[in-house]
């Protein structure tokens, strides 16, 4: 996905490639976010541990 954001973006232009960078870099941080999600929702879905 990133490399289909980067093709859209004009290298001459710097407030363009500012804009880029940033949205890239939300992306990936969207991504972390997901995946930390799906981790929390698979542990959610495992059985519960009885204590003893």
């Amino acid at each position: 996905m990133k490399e289909q954001v980067q093709r859209h973006i004009d290298p001459s232009d710097e407030s363009a490639r500012r804009k880029g960078d940033h949205y890239i870099r939300m992306l990936d941080a969207q991504l972390i976010e997901c995946a930390y999600t799906e981790q929390m929702i698979e542990q959610l879905t495992q059985p519960y541990a009885e204590v003893p």
